[in-house]
């Protein structure tokens, strides 16, 4: 005999990118959070998720009440209650993740200068010929639409990439001590690099490997070396959802280019 579910919603709330941040983290300090589960978004004439029947059958009958979303859905399973985070702009992808996990959100928002979601590239060429790539963001306290440059993203994998292929990091904790941020953040970083094709995840195994050879201490000091002197760092905000925007200022060869 199977046992009736029932859900009951209690609140709903509209909040801005740093404040979401500051909830789901004052949550996962207050209550045991068995997993979280990332929905992308399925149109009318796609097959349904697995996703959700695997996520349990809690989740399953949340997400037959929910319905379709253009966006997808972040839900947070708790001991006695559910999140559910509706996003401005659609998840690529499905997930399962054991624990409070934030990831994949927190990518979201740092596609943006402000903490705004983007939500389309624009491309093209200035009339000096330069190739110009901008996006449309909307930003929630003016609720407008503006464009927004995309280099300042480009611009922080390129320093992940100088950093990394001088083989001055060896773990996660090494780029979070030379930038002055979060191992977390680190580790996002890395990843949008990778996923950017700014470099291929063989070459960080085969850099992080030579990384080991050397002190630790001095590749930390010539990293900062490095950073402090081809980018000037515009914020670099402490705390979930903090943004970090660093500019690179000048071109230069190292020895890893002969």
């Amino acid at each position: 005999m199977s046992t009736k579910i029932q859900l009951i919603k209690e609140s709903e709330i509209f909040i801005n990118p740093t404040d979401l941040m500051k909830y789901i983290y004052e949550m996962s300090e207050k209550f045991y959070t068995e997993k979280t589960v990332y929905l992308s978004p399925v149109e009318k004439n796609e097959a349904k998720s697995i996703t959700p029947k695997i996520s349990g059958p809690v989740i399953e009958k949340l997400v037959q009440q929910l319905g379709e979303s253009n966006t997808g859905y972040m839900i947070i399973r708790r001991d006695t209650e559910i999140s559910v985070i509706i996003p401005p702009f659609p998840f690529s992808m499905d997930a399962i993740i054991e624990g409070d996990d934030t990831i994949m959100l927190e990518d979201m928002f740092d596609s943006s200068l402000d903490g705004f979601v983007t939500f389309q590239i624009l491309e093209g060429k200035s009339r000096r010929g330069d190739r110009l790539k901008m996006s449309v963001q909307f930003n929630p306290f003016e609720k407008k639409w503006e464009i927004f440059d995309q280099s300042s993203t480009e611009d922080r994998n390129e320093l992940t990439f100088d950093l990394l292929r001088n083989c001055y990091v060896a773990k996660y904790e090494d780029l979070s001590d030379i930038i002055d941020r979060s191992a977390s953040s680190a580790e996002r970083y890395i990843k949008q690099a990778i996923d950017s094709e700014v470099f291929k995840e063989t070459e960080w195994k085969s850099w992080k490997r030579e990384a080991k050879k050397s002190d630790r201490d001095d590749r930390i000091r010539k990293g900062k070396e490095l950073m402090q002197e081809h980018y000037n760092v515009l914020i670099n905000e402490k705390g979930r959802g903090g943004r970090f925007v660093v500019e690179k200022v000048s071109e230069y060869f190292s020895s890893t280019d002969f």
